[in-house]
């Protein structure tokens, strides 16, 4: 008994230290950053009812319910307070480092739990996203009590366990489109394993009929979002896209460099997590074991691949039909299940000084990543860009914003008058068509004759006209007409982050020609 006791005392201490660096992790510098154009949107949506959100997902590329969600959660709150906006995320990163550890000790046992635990928290993709205003750790966290529901539905057959999946899974699904990638590996799963749980036909089907009926209202919307190049911005699928979901889950944050440092960590970093898995595919150990469960080492490694790798690699062959597939963001909604079996393997190996080799690894590895995410990482330079442009423009000046520099600078706008401002092109609220990606001459010209014509009566000898210019060929294009038209008074440069995607390079700043006549 007092072995017991000091097992979980030491237990409870361990996972207690893991949390809390997995919420130092998280909160530290989280207001820092400015919001970047996708915050920006989701802030956006945000102020509208949530039968608004609600009628309007048909435009949005993905289900409403962390809009609904962070649509009451950000009642009253400050506009320019970026820690409160993003905090949400992080409590969901937070809220994932506990589960992790409760569905690895069920699944496996307690050290592997920790293990797992360990892994969340150290994740510098996961600690990205819980830092970011955005759905991805709460689509992480409904993953994976979607599946530890139905892990346990499976193992134990207890309505409370199918009610509790139903209602996860359902969430998920609207959570995220992938969601539905997921719920199709849970079909899977059954199929593999239903000699184990026979009894459990009846309320298997019975949830599935649950989950679909509720998923019927999206079906028109996943119709419509398929029949549109909704995401032109998602490049086509390549065989190296795949393999970078597993070095986001093992090292890589969202938008990080492969910088030399970088390069040398995942050299490191991704045999160990190879080796792991190995480890788990190739345990000798079975056998169910004796503690009234039905499932064996072998079955739980089919239940965890299929969690892992069947969403991925639907998604991936669906992209070359219609490209969906984007590395180190969409699929974090099985980033659980890799972290799960990789502490499997970890679990495995029998040798404690291996382990511990191994565990130490790890834990210096994703240490010697994070300062590139904390001091090196620039998400955005929005908040900059901004504050200049209010700091410097008229009352009377124009603004023309290219490719999806709009939304950020509407939330960080702060004066008492609404500014003369337009994007270019002229038709895109968020995402820019596919036409302007590939500098289609007949739509450049066309948008540049429409956006000449909305300027012509606004700039006169009195005001300016002020460009933020991204670097695209079609945006190139833009400042080289207005060149022709106007005096070009000054370019001011900006610094842009680690990506330098979605953030403004340059101001341009115009005058009528006869203004300096």
């Amino acid at each position: 008994m007092n072995r017991f006791l000091i097992q979980r005392n030491q237990t409870l201490f361990i996972l207690s230290l893991i949390i809390f660096v997995g919420i130092f992790l998280r909160v530290y510098n989280l207001g820092k950053q400015s919001i970047w154009l996708d915050e920006a949107c989701v802030y956006s949506r945000a102020q509208k009812s949530v039968s608004e959100l609600w009628s309007g997902q048909i435009t949005e590329s993905n289900p409403p319910l962390y809009d609904i969600l962070f649509h009451f959660y950000l009642k009253n709150a400050d506009k320019n307070d970026e820690f409160r906006i993003r905090f949400l995320s992080a409590i969901f990163g937070i809220l994932l480092i506990p589960l992790a550890f409760i569905a690895g000790k069920h699944i496996f046992n307690r050290k592997a739990g920790l293990f797992c635990s360990l892994l969340v928290a150290l994740s510098p993709n996961h600690i990205y996203y819980s830092q970011d205003a955005k759905m991805y750790t709460f689509f992480s966290l409904l993953s994976l009590i979607s599946f530890f529901f139905y892990y346990l539905s499976l193992e134990k057959g207890k309505i409370i366990y199918w009610a509790g999946y139903s209602l996860a899974t359902i969430s998920l699904i609207y959570c995220h489109n992938y969601g539905i990638l997921l719920f199709f590996a849970q079909i899977v799963i059954y199929a593999f394993l239903y000699r184990k749980s026979p009894k459990n036909l009846s309320n298997f089907f019975l949830s599935q009929l649950i989950i679909i009926s509720t998923f019927i209202p999206r079906i028109s919307y996943y119709y419509y979002q398929l029949s549109i190049d909704q995401n032109p911005w998602i490049p086509a699928p390549r065989l190296i896209d795949f393999f970078r979901s597993f070095m986001h889950f093992s090292l890589l944050s969202w938008h990080m460099p492969f910088t030399r440092n970088v390069i040398m960590l995942l050299a490191v970093i991704l045999p160990i997590y190879a080796f792991l898995f190995g480890a788990a595919v190739f345990a000798k150990n079975r056998v169910a074991d004796n503690k009234n469960r039905c499932f064996s080492d072998y079955d739980k490694t089919v239940f965890l691949s299929c969690y892992l790798f069947i969403p991925l690699l639907a998604a991936f062959l669906f992209s070359f039909k219609k490209p969906i597939y984007l590395a180190g963001r969409f699929d974090m909604g099985v980033f659980p299940a890799f972290c799960l079996i990789a502490s499997f393997g970890w679990d495995k190996i029998k040798k404690m000084c291996t382990r511990n080799i191994l565990l130490a690894i790890v834990v210096i590895t994703s240490l010697l990543y994070l300062p590139n995410y904390y001091s090196v990482f620039i998400k955005s330079n929005d908040r900059v860009v901004a504050s200049y442009i209010q700091k410097n423009m008229g009352k009377e000046d124009v603004l023309v914003f290219t490719d999806s520099s709009l939304p950020p600078f509407r939330y960080y706008w702060k004066q008492d008058y609404a500014p003369k401002m337009f994007s270019f092109p002229l038709d895109y609220c968020v995402w820019l068509p596919r036409d302007a990606l590939d500098c289609k001459e007949g739509y450049v010209a066309g948008e540049l004759a429409k956006l000449k014509d909305k300027l012509q009566p606004l700039i006169t000898k009195n005001n300016r006209l002020w460009v933020m210019y991204y670097n695209m060929k079609i945006n190139q294009r833009l400042i080289e007409e207005l060149k022709r038209d106007y005096l070009l008074l000054d370019r001011v440069g900006f610094t842009t982050g680690s990506s330098k995607e979605n953030q403004v390079t340059d101001i341009y700043i115009f005058q009528r020609k006869y203004a300096k006549q």
